[in-house]
């Protein structure tokens, strides 16, 4: 669990310095959705919502929450890209080598 609270400590820190429109609430969900994904989860609302450090809350109520999360406009790839992008540039500059990979495993079926 410290472990996951310093990730999550650590990526609000980073997340709060970019220049994201987001609320404190929002930035908050963002990196304990983002630890949860780097923790193992996979990324359905189920198991994301299993994944949630929220001691006491139904799970109904967490997938509710990330639901309503992600419906946000203001969190689309459109507006937060370019200010994550910008964040990541001083790490990943330092990177010999960056290794893009991509998962086509639905395209065909989703017709793109």
């Amino acid at each position: 669990m410290e472990t996951i609270n310093y990730s999550k400590d650590f990526l609000l820190s980073l997340f709060e310095k970019t220049e994201l429109k987001l609320s404190k609430l929002q930035i908050r969900m963002l990196a304990t959705l983002t630890v949860c994904l780097l923790g193992g989860a996979k990324a359905n609302l189920v198991s994301l919502a299993v994944a949630l450090p929220i001691d006491g809350t139904n799970l109904l109520v967490c997938m509710q929450r990330i639901r309503r999360f992600l419906s946000n406009e203001r969190i689309s790839p459109r507006i937060t890209l370019i200010p994550l992008i910008r964040l990541l540039r001083q790490i990943l500059s330092k990177l010999d080598k960056i290794v893009l990979t991509m998962d086509r495993t639905e395209w065909k079926k989703r017709g793109k």
